[in-house]
């Protein structure tokens, strides 16, 4: 999977001009699948193994492509969270180690003025993966969870900010706004997702021809989520602030990332 802003692309169908979402956000969504399952298997005790990318969008049915950036080493095509060197920590009193184990220095914050307070935090690495599926890079990332008293979670995604040869190009932003020098970026998409056997409605195509709207395959049975998210780069440093079915709005957003900026 990858790194969160320096992902967050666009790629465009053959057909209609149509947007499609970046292939940053499905690896983003991805990993927040596989947290999920990470949780599950320490709950089962069960081995800790690579989770890669599942991911599949209904557009590969209408000759969906997408851009890829070539640099020394191969061309990336996809990026998948791998176990090693992956550590967790329950406490915000072990940032210090945590920043050790990433290698990088980052801002962050232990609790929101809009009462998300830290839940826990991982660090583990990032594979760059070629279209062979071999591994040729790989980064640090940090990831911070916050929870309300509701339980409603938003995620913190942070890696060093990488090359812009590695990178893709950045979506169009649904919005982007000025910070303190710092230039955040705003984006929301609508998913459906649907079982791999899963037949397309009249109305599922509508729903999938609207921008910001997308099918993914893969899942046991039909569900529809709302992802936000947004994300910025400071003193070499990609954030991206994540929230899926969330009750936050982009200015609830915004304020919990002038809040990490202004640390």
């Amino acid at each position: 999977m990858e790194k969160y802003e320096e992902r967050i692309i666009r790629a465009m169908y053959e057909e209609g001009n149509k947007i499609t979402p970046s292939e940053a956000l499905k690896d983003r969504i991805d990993r927040e699948i596989n947290n999920i399952e990470w949780k599950r298997m320490e709950e089962k005790r069960s081995m800790r193994k690579f989770h890669i990318k599942k991911f599949v969008v209904a557009a590969v049915a209408a000759c969906f492509v997408i851009p890829t950036a070539v640099f020394a080493g191969g061309t990336v095509t996809g990026y998948i969270t791998g176990i090693g060197g992956y550590h967790e920590f329950k406490s915000y009193d072990e940032m210090d180690q945590a920043k050790e184990k990433t290698g990088f220095d980052f801002s962050s914050v232990e609790e929101f003025s809009n009462g998300y307070s830290f839940n826990n935090m991982q660090v583990g690495t990032v594979d760059k993966m070629d279209e062979n599926g071999n591994r040729f890079g790989t980064f640090n990332e940090w990831t911070g969870s916050y929870t309300d008293e509701s339980g409603n979670e938003v995620s913190l995604y942070i890696n060093e900010t990488l090359p812009q040869d590695e990178t893709d190009a950045a979506e169009e932003p649904h919005d982007r706004r000025d910070m303190n020098g710092v230039t955040l970026n705003y984006a929301e998409n609508s998913y459906m997702f649907v079982p791999a056997d899963y037949e397309l409605t009249e109305e599922d195509k509508e729903f999938d021809a609207q921008p910001h709207c997308y099918i993914s395959y893969g899942s046991d049975e039909v569900e529809h989520s709302i992802f936000r998210h947004v994300t910025w780069d400071k003193d070499g440093v990609h954030y991206d602030l994540f929230a899926k079915d969330s009750p936050l709005e982009m200015e609830d957003l915004y304020e919990m990332a002038g809040e990490i900026i202004g640390e």
